[in-house]
């Protein structure tokens, strides 16, 4: 989805510790956003504390 306004909106997405560890989750993530062409910069990503604190390297590796 394409906006030309001079303030688009964004959606943000609340992510569990049970997502965030699932393999793929980043990946599969991105192909939805690909298959419904949505721009991935319209999207943001919030992760809840354990989700974080619960591996954090997991959480870097997936985020990144």
């Amino acid at each position: 989805v394409q906006l030309n306004h001079p303030n688009p909106f964004y959606v943000a997405i609340n992510v569990s510790a049970k997502q965030l560890h699932q393999v793929n989750f980043a990946h599969d993530l991105l192909d939805y956003l690909k298959i419904r062409a949505i721009n991935p910069s319209y999207l943001r990503v919030e992760l809840t504390e354990s989700a974080v604190m619960d591996n954090i390297e997991i959480a870097i590796r997936q985020l990144h």
